[in-house]
């Protein structure tokens, strides 16, 4: 949706706005050019369009989800901190907490960068929401490797 039409929708008084996508935060990953600031960014990012839609006159609160940890910045969880129209409630899913069971679901990210996520979070919004989901019974997911998933849902602050 454009930035034009959610103007035209709020017109019809919608307050809150969820920006839905697999992997939202890959948003403008597909886009042309670059960054200016010689970071290495692609020039339009999800963070870049939560700033646009936070300017939008009467919206009152920002929602997205789901993040993909392969995506996941530290760039964004500043602009989350920073813009008090984002709810402060992220969708993560971390799958397993085995490293190998990872790799071969080939979602591109191991526990510990999943960990190191969550802490950012925390550092930036103490009280933030988190929550997540996770896949047991994996094709070769042994027992050992399936209690991971319970151990990093413990670890991540999320609740079975």
């Amino acid at each position: 949706m454009s930035i034009t039409r959610l103007r035209l929708r709020l017109r019809v008084h919608a307050l809150q706005v969820t920006l839905l996508g697999q992997n939202i935060d890959a948003y403008g990953r597909d886009l042309p050019g670059m960054a200016d600031d010689a970071s290495g960014r692609r020039a339009w990012t999800f963070t870049d369009l939560l700033r646009h839609v936070h300017d939008v006159p009467g919206i009152e609160r920002i929602r997205f989800a789901t993040s993909h940890p392969r995506y996941f910045t530290d760039r964004l969880v500043r602009a989350c901190a920073e813009l008090p129209k984002l709810c402060e409630f992220f969708h993560i899913p971390f799958q397993s907490g085995d490293n190998d069971v990872l790799r071969e679901m080939k979602r591109g990210y191991t526990h510990e960068r999943y960990r190191a996520i969550i802490d950012n979070i925390r550092r930036y919004m103490p009280d933030a929401s988190i929550s997540g989901d996770a896949i047991v019974g994996f094709p070769g997911e042994t027992g050992a490797s399936a209690f991971w998933v319970w151990a990093a849902a413990a670890d991540g602050g999320c609740s079975s």
